[in-house]
């Protein structure tokens, strides 16, 4: 992991997570709409950056 620059990490990260095999993926049971009854997700303080989306993104200063 030393030898990924920064800039790169989140396409390592997408690119690992599509490299899970499907007999260790989660099974899914359905799409949102499909369950009209259920509570809506609760919703989760963000957390209040000060830098962008990238710790090493100054782009949203």
């Amino acid at each position: 992991m030393k030898e990924i620059s920064k800039d790169s990490f989140h396409r390592f990260a997408i690119a690992y997570g599509l490299s899970i095999p499907d007999y260790e993926a989660p099974v899914v049971t359905g799409f949102p709409t499909q369950f009209p009854d259920a509570p809506p997700p609760r919703s989760l303080p963000c957390p209040v950056r000060d830098t962008g989306h990238y710790p090493d993104d100054n782009s949203s200063m």
